[in-house]
C-alpha cells in the first residue's frame, strides 16, 4: 500500500521521507534561479522532486544544518529540527545577491555598507513605506541591494519627470526613508544600524553607499558622569548615505508571479 512520505524500492526496502526543504526566490516569491547547492550538515545531498522539493530520506532524528549556496543569493545556513515521526518540512527564502538578473525597470538600491574597519559582511537592512516594507543582506564585500516590490499610489511622488519611492512619514519632506539594521562585530557583539535613503527613483537602479559614523550615546542617570557613552561600538547611528553619480536607468515593466506549493507526491 502506497503511503505519503514513504517508498518502497524493487527490493522491498522501505525509505522514509524525513525532511523536505522548500527554497523561494526573496524577490519573486517563485523557484529559485539557476543552479543551487543545497546540503544536509556539509555533506549529505538530497534529492529534488518533481515538485520542487529537496528531499531527505532515512534520516536519523536530531538537529542538522541546511547549507544552501547559490551564484544569485546570498548563502544561508539553517538549524532544523528532525523526528522520528512525520518527516520535517522547511522553507527558505533566498536574498538576491548583487548580481541577481532583476528584470529591466525594478526599483533597486544598490551600494555598501562600511565602517572606519572596512566592510561589513552579513548585515541584515530594512526599511518600511506607508504600505509595504523591504529588506535586504549584506555579502562578504559588505555589499546590498534592497528591492521594491510594486509600489502602490500613495508610496511613490512625482517630482518634474522623475518619480521617487515616498517615504512613510506624511510630516517630512517626503522622500526619506528611514532604514534599520543590525550586525554582529568580531567580538560576536550584536549592533544597531540606523541610516536614512533619500531621492529613490523609481524603476531605476540608485547606488547608495552608507558609512557608519558615530556611537549612540546613552541616556544619562542620576548617578552616572555626564557625557558618558555606551561601550564604543556597541551601537552605532548617523549612518550618511552617499549617493553615487553612476546610476542606470532601465525601461521595461516590473514583474513578479506567486508560486503555488504542489503536494510531495
Amino acid at each position: 500500500m502506497e503511503m505519503i512520505g514513504t517508498d518502497e524500492t524493487a527490493q522491498g526496502k522501505v525509505c522514509r521521507l524525513s525532511l523536505a526543504v522548500s527554497l523561494k526566490d526573496g524577490y519573486t516569491g517563485g523557484r529559485p534561479l539557476g543552479d543551487v547547492d543545497l546540503l544536509l550538515d556539509g555533506d549529505v545531498k538530497p534529492v529534488l522532486n518533481p515538485s520542487g522539493y529537496y528531499t531527505f530520506l532515512n534520516i536519523p532524528a536530531g538537529r542538522y544544518q541546511i547549507e544552501v549556496v547559490s551564484e544569485n543569493y546570498l548563502d544561508e545556513r539553517v538549524m532544523v529540527e528532525i523526528e522520528d515521526g512525520p518527516f520535517s518540512l522547511k522553507g527558505i527564502s533566498l536574498t538576491p545577491r548583487t548580481r541577481y538578473p532583476f528584470p529591466p525597470g525594478a526599483t533597486l538600491v544598490r551600494g555598501s555598507l562600511k565602517d572606519f574597519r572596512g566592510p561589513i559582511s552579513d548585515a541584515v537592512i530594512e526599511g518600511s513605506l506607508s504600505e509595504s516594507s523591504f529588506s535586504g543582506r549584506t555579502d562578504e564585500r559588505g555589499e546590498f541591494v534592497l528591492f521594491f516590490g510594486k509600489l502602490k499610489d500613495e508610496e511613490v511622488m512625482k517630482e518634474g519627470k522623475t518619480t521617487f519611492v515616498r517615504g512613510p512619514d506624511p510630516k517630512g519632506n517626503g522622500k526619506d526613508i528611514p532604514i534599520s539594521g543590525e550586525y554582529r562585530n568580531e567580538d560576536g557583539r550584536l549592533l544597531q544600524i540606523e541610516a536614512q535613503l533619500n531621492d529613490v527613483a523609481v524603476g531605476t537602479t540608485n547606488f547608495r553607499d552608507l558609512v557608519l559614523t558615530a556611537p549612540i550615546q546613552s541616556p544619562v542617570k542620576s548617578h552616572e558622569k555626564a557625557h558618558e557613552e555606551k561601550e564604543p561600538g556597541t551601537s552605532l547611528k548617523g549612518a550618511t548615505a552617499k549617493s553615487r553619480s553612476d546610476g542606470r536607468r532601465a525601461d521595461g515593466i516590473f514583474s513578479s508571479y506567486k508560486h503555488d506549493i504542489p503536494e510531495f507526491f
